[in-house]
């Protein structure tokens, strides 16, 4: 990660030397120093400069690493130039060092606080991701290893969870990719895992935080949308069929090495289903039944060319 950012270190380090040699050109060595200053702002420089050093080699390049990083830089460059004030004996008329000084810490500062700011606002939109993932409770067990999505279990304790809640009403989204066995096929599984993990994070941006994302099962996708009508869900559907439609995959490598590989164009067929409160629990498995039958007569269908199929259960 760290080669990313190597204009950035390099940066760092001209900066250190040039402070440095500043401040030796522009006063006298002294015969005494303070221990205990030194090692304190030397000290205070050197842990802003490793933690300056652990953001870049932990994070991409980018708006919040670009300000936890210079507001890190700032502060190691102003305990740096307040270390050099111990050795060197700077004229009592000269006010450089002391605005040099208080401006880089200062600026460095500002930097830091503006870069956790907007580390808070990315970590908003992690949190929002992993709601998605996981409804109600927080929930480690059971996680798809491709995709990170709950599984096919929880998504079960899920539903069973809204039957058992009085006038809880809602709508289970069921989707398939289309043709997803060729994939597999003529670029492999693991590009067929990519797919599936694209396919996850594309969904997520287009569910609301309180839906549900879970992979049932293969490449099959179950998405749990709570008050919602059913003529809600069904555009809500469309939506996502729309927008799978528009991604096109670039996969990494094919099984003929002599041709290029060509951006995939995806789809998905989709079937609606109604969830509402009910006392008998085996209505949760005949639901998903009944729409993966659904959407397994949508994919034997010869005369259809749609992806999307919604029916009211």
């Amino acid at each position: 990660m760290l080669r990313l950012h190597r204009p950035t270190l390099m940066m760092s380090i001209v900066a250190a030397f040039a402070l440095i040699t500043l401040y030796l050109s522009s006063g006298a060595l002294k015969e005494q120093v303070n221990l205990i200053d030194v090692i304190s702002e030397a000290g205070i420089a050197l842990m802003a400069g490793i933690w300056f050093v652990m953001v870049l080699s932990s994070r991409p390049a980018g708006r919040v690493t670009q300000f936890l990083a210079l507001g890190l830089l700032g502060i190691m460059l102003g305990a740096l130039a307040d270390c050099c004030d111990e050795f060197v004996r700077i004229a009592k008329d000269a006010s450089w060092n002391h605005w040099l000084e208080g401006g880089l810490t200062l600026s460095g500062m500002v930097s830091l606080t503006l870069g956790l700011y907007f580390w808070r606002i990315e970590q908003w939109q992690v949190n929002l991701d992993r709601q998605k993932r996981e409804r109600l409770f927080r929930h480690h067990q059971g996680l798809d290893s491709v995709t990170q999505l709950a599984d096919a279990q929880y998504l079960r304790q899920q539903i069973a969870l809204c039957h058992a809640t009085p006038d809880f009403h809602g709508a289970l989204l069921m989707l398939n990719i289309n043709d997803f066995h060729q994939i597999n096929r003529q670029y492999s599984h693991a590009e067929g895992d990519r797919v599936l993990l694209a396919l996850s994070h594309l969904l997520l941006l287009n569910l609301r935080p309180d839906d549900l994302l879970c992979r049932y099962a293969g490449d099959c996708f179950v998405v749990l949308q709570p008050h919602i009508s059913l003529a809600q869900a069904q555009r809500s559907a469309e939506e996502l069929c729309i927008a799978v439609r528009s991604l096109r995959h670039h996969p990494q490598h094919c099984h003929d090495k002599h041709a290029a590989p060509a951006a995939l164009a995806l789809s998905m067929r989709c079937a609606v289903g109604n969830l509402v409160a009910s006392a008998d629990a085996t209505q949760n498995e005949a639901l998903l039944q009944q729409l993966s039958r659904q959407l397994e007569n949508a994919k034997m269908a010869v005369n259809t060319q749609q992806v999307f199929t919604a029916v009211a259960l």
